[in-house]
């Protein structure tokens, strides 16, 4: 922990990393690494690196679901992946570390992987609730794990140091937001918008037994959440021009329906109940000029009667329209967090990139947001790579707004679980951004380049197993890389508490910082960030800018989908 903290604040967290050491000779990482998997083989189903523990069945799927349409078996079963490290310790030293990485997998009735993307976006959302394991249930497994391990490699001379290593935390102070009395109790921060016109409908195959009250019921509740939060002039009744479940019986169907609604109804908005065909009813949407949310039904039929659902409508609503439900206040940025070792610094003249790869199959897509306001509410966006006039593009931009080129700029790209340290992609990035700011003659201005691990190896827990972990900073006693000026910390931001999120926070790694700024600075920077709202009243788990760069990756894959589908089946929409 930096020199800016206070020890009296600091406290351990219970991480999943255990000390190896030889009674005898030492061996090379790679014998050891084999001889582990070989043992773990004998207790546990090895499937593509995934050790699964057959006994240990979290959920179970064997009737058919009548919400879903699906009929095929499947199970959720606990079990973990191992990696085997050497990092740099203080002392220069490097010993062998284990990592027990819990997780859930999704199987079939043979216990082999079952493709997640097979089931629909209705049962997703249900597995992301019911699979689930509480801190301390988690933990015990891990060890459970590193026990048996432990055990069967004991006559090989192989020690296993049962006492997990500790991290080092504290607890971040709470950023201070605007609208100060939280955004879910009154108006949202800026909802200055013209009315629009915007739909209900219902596409779904089977019909709900009173269709029409539970559909106008939905729209009395989002109207009345619009007037709550400020919108009453964008959502309003006299301006809902549809609210009525529609029978489509194929993609063509769809397409005219769609052209319809915008073209004799002028529609601005459909929100669209669904349970198939996401993609095709938003790149519909797109094509016709208008803007669709989509939700599966049962969402609406869940719990406290879809207020969830319709408090995830206003927002999208609103960030859509380029309002802000809510912002960080500005002065907590400039003068309670960055003033002490940074007092030039000011946030309405700083720029936030995001830059989000996703991976999904055999597809791909890059997404990019370059902030031009201290709301982060303007902005330039793009998908796939960057290049030298993209990035003189978005910088004339922001002079446009501010007057003046940035004086800071922080970049964040996800690191993804195949990358490694260091990444070439991202130093490509940095090389393309240094020559902007050469080409501009921005020689004061001062860049902070982090990399952003969301499901990093780490599971971290407090000694009691219990509270929760938000707003929770750690750091390792070693280091997993040697690149000068390296630093790295983790920070539980995400509050939503749904699966694993209570063990796993979100890893930064600083790879490069001219502000040279403590490591407990940058995370509190970073946890403000975080706390923008975007599509929930849950915090994000990444900076604003990565998750809405995240946004314009989906989207590039959503359109890829659909165009492929539109060609496997023979469709001119």
């Amino acid at each position: 922990m930096d020199s800016t903290t206070d020890d009296d604040s600091c406290f351990a967290l219970t991480s999943n990393y255990f000390t190896i050491s030889f009674a005898a000779n030492p061996i090379s990482e790679r014998l050891l690494l084999s001889t582990i998997n070989q043992h773990l083989k004998l207790g546990f189903l090895y499937r593509k690196g995934r050790f699964i523990d057959k006994n240990d069945v979290i959920y179970v799927n064997d009737n058919n679901n009548e919400v879903d349409n699906s009929s095929c078996y499947f199970q959720i079963v606990a079990g973990f992946t191992i990696e085997i490290c050497r990092p740099y310790q203080e002392d220069g030293s490097q010993p062998f570390l284990l990592n027990i990485n819990a997780k859930l997998f999704t199987l079939d009735a043979g216990f082999s992987p079952f493709m997640y993307d097979k089931l629909s976006h209705t049962y997703r959302d249900i597995l992301r609730h019911q699979a689930s394991v509480s801190a301390d249930k988690c933990f015990e497994k891990i060890r459970n794990y590193a026990r048996y391990l432990a055990e069967s490699v004991r006559y090989k001379q192989i020690v296993i140091d049962l006492n997990p290593i500790e991290y080092e935390a504290r607890i971040l102070p709470q950023p201070r937001l605007l609208p100060p009395d939280g955004d879910h109790c009154g108006q949202f921060y800026d909802t200055d918008f013209e009315p629009c016109k915007w739909a209900i409908i219902s596409l779904n195959d089977k019909r709900f037994e009173d269709d029409e009250s539970i559909l106008t019921s939905f729209r009395d509740g989002i109207i009345a959440k619009a007037v709550k939060y400020g919108m009453s002039r964008a959502l309003s009744k006299e301006d809902c021009v549809q609210c009525q479940s529609i029978r489509i019986n194929s993609p063509q169907e769809m397409g005219c329906y769609f052209s319809r609604l915008a073209t004799n109804d002028q529609i601005r908005l459909a929100i669209v109940l669904i349970n198939e065909v996401f993609n095709l009813s938003e790149y519909l949407a797109r094509k016709n000029n208008f803007s669709c949310f989509n939700f599966a039904s049962h969402e609406l039929l869940g719990d406290n009667g879809g207020d969830v659902l319709i408090d995830r409508v206003v927002i999208k609503l609103c960030r859509t329209f380029n309002g802000s439900v809510n912002i960080v206040d500005c002065d907590y940025l400039n003068h309670q967090v960055m003033k002490l070792h940074c007092p030039s610094f000011d946030i309405g003249r700083t720029m936030v990139i995001g830059c989000y790869h996703r991976k999904e199959g055999q597809k791909s897509a890059t997404g990019f947001w370059v902030s031009l306001d201290d709301r982060m509410n303007k902005a330039v966006k793009w998908t796939d790579g960057l290049t030298l006039e993209q990035m003189v593009k978005a910088m004339e931009q922001f002079k446009q707004t501010n007057d003046e080129y940035p004086n800071f700029i922080f970049l964040f790209r996800n690191l993804l679980s195949f990358e490694r340290l260091p990444n070439v992609h991202f130093e490509a990035m940095i090389s393309i951004i240094q020559d902007v700011m050469t080409k501009l003659d921005m020689t004061n201005t001062k860049l902070t380049c982090l990399l952003v691990e969301k499901k990093p190896r780490e599971c971290l827990m407090k000694g009691s197993g219990g509270g929760t972990m938000y707003g929770t900073m750690a750091e390792a006693p070693f280091k997993r890389s040697l690149i000068v000026g390296y630093k790295s910390f983790c920070l539980f931001a995400d509050n939503s508490n749904y699966g694993l999120k209570l063990l796993r926070p979100t890893k930064y790694h600083v790879i490069r910082d001219q502000m040279q700024l403590p490591v407990s600075v940058l995370a509190q920077f970073c946890f403000a960030l975080c706390h923008y709202k975007v599509q929930s009243f849950f915090v994000n788990d990444v900076p604003v800018c990565l998750e809405l760069a995240d946004d314009m990756a989906k989207l590039r894959i959503q359109t890829m989908n659909t165009k492929e589908f539109m060609s496997l089946n023979n469709l001119n929409i």
